[in-house]
């Protein structure tokens, strides 16, 4: 998409499309590259659905990183 708003109203699109048929049992499935505008996509749909809560990229769920300091003394 051109850009964030573009991205917003075709996930309204989208969400008004799912609203038309139940949508307990309806599932969209996304695949894209990191940055490609999934989670804004996603918002644009539930947005339009009435969800007021923030939406977050399931990339940063589905991989953490840890960073762990080890001690520096060591306990003989």
């Amino acid at each position: 998409m051109k850009d964030e708003s573009s991205t917003l109203l075709l996930g309204a699109a989208i969400g008004k499309t799912i609203n038309s048929f139940d949508p307990k049992v309806f599932e969209v499935h996304l695949n894209g590259n990191l940055g490609a505008g999934k989670t804004t996509l996603v918002r644009g749909i539930l947005q339009y659905l009435g969800w007021k809560d923030v939406v977050t990229s399931p990339t940063y769920t589905s991989v953490s990183y840890t960073h762990l300091t080890l001690p520096t003394k060591r306990i003989v």
